[in-house]
């Protein structure tokens, strides 16, 4: 009786033609022991994957991209007998050549220039549960398409609003939002985010945001209006006009209520702390954790609150809420 296949993990980042090549060449025999595989190689080096046509019995998680966008090669990669895949990623890779078996896949990650391929792949992607899309574009894109329905996605992250208006989304638990990207403005993509909610009717838990500098307290106070109600909220900026004055922003809208966690990242330490701690005291008995990470960049006397500021996180603590205080440095507290 032959012994099963043993499991072979595949990483490889180069920018060198020759040496892919020779890599994929000298692996591509054991194939059928890939498990977890992950190529950044210019886009002519692929040639070896695109000429095999064999099974990946073992295959589960497969991450291309490519380390040179300046070819005219469209070759294309078939895996299309691999029943254990379920996740890939596709970064800068060139997607109408990838032959993937897209029903079965339960995580997507994209990073793309183009639309309308990624949309086509996405359609045919029915049972996925976690999805991360970037689109890398100048200006909104308009494509004249149903929107698909992806009825197992609880997770979606991404940039701006670029796959927001395309999906409807009824399990939808969680979004991630990195700024408007390079799609439209704060206002569009919060009216995005208010169609999309509106005709998922999804239970949306938890909504994380990199908010970008540039926004304004009105466009921001509009935008979480819009998600709300939620339970957990996380918060990665560098506001204009500091904590003080997103914790206000945070104070004007219905989501503080609604809210069990609160996380910010890359506040200044700069600030007064006065709001927030305001706001922790006031929310305590709704609130179950909080968590501050210090912008790591700061100068190194404001990346520690003042003592007192301390101390009241630590009494905060005391009193039951989960608070944790991080810098570069590493934890401050948590408690």
């Amino acid at each position: 009786m032959n012994a099963p296949p043993v499991p072979q993990d595949i990483s490889f980042d180069t920018y060198f033609h020759a040496q892919a090549a020779t890599y994929l060449q000298q692996n591509i025999a054991s194939a059928q022991q890939w498990r977890d595989v992950a190529l950044r190689l210019p886009i002519e080096s692929f040639s070896a994957l695109a000429a095999h046509h064999g099974p990946f019995p073992l295959l589960r998680s497969l991450s291309l991209s490519t380390s040179s966008r300046v070819s005219n090669e469209r070759q294309m990669i078939k895996i299309r007998d691999a029943p254990l895949l379920r996740e890939v990623t596709l970064a800068d890779f060139p997607i109408a050549t990838a032959d993937l078996p897209w029903e079965q896949l339960t995580t997507l990650k994209i990073t793309t220039h183009e639309m309308e391929p990624a949309i086509a792949a996405l359609q045919r992607c029915s049972g996925l549960v976690d999805l991360e899309f970037s689109l890398i574009v100048s200006g909104k894109v308009s494509l004249d398409i149903p929107l698909i329905t992806l009825a197992s996605l609880k997770s979606v992250k991404t940039t701006g609003e670029s796959i927001l208006p395309f999906i409807t989304v009824p399990s939808l638990e969680k979004l991630g939002i990195w700024g408007p990207g390079f799609l439209g403005d704060m206002a569009s993509v919060t009216e995005s985010l208010e169609d999309l909610l509106q005709r998922s009717s999804c239970p949306l838990q938890s909504l994380s945001f990199r908010v970008p500098p540039k926004i304004t307290t009105a466009a921001f106070g509009a935008f979480l209006q819009a998600a709300a109600p939620i339970a957990e909220l996380e918060l990665t900026f560098q506001f204009p006009n500091g904590l003080d004055e997103l914790v206000a922003v945070l104070q004007s809208t219905t989501a503080l209520p609604w809210l069990a966690t609160l996380r910010i990242v890359d506040a200044a330490g700069g600030d007064t702390f006065a709001p927030l701690l305001d706001t922790l005291r006031a929310r305590r008995a709704s609130l179950q954790s909080f968590a501050l990470t210090l912008y790591s960049e700061l100068p190194a006397p404001a990346r520690v609150p003042p003592t007192a500021v301390m101390a009241e996180f630590t009494a905060l603590a005391d009193a039951g809420l989960r608070v944790r205080v991080v810098n570069a440095a590493g934890v401050l507290l948590d408690m």
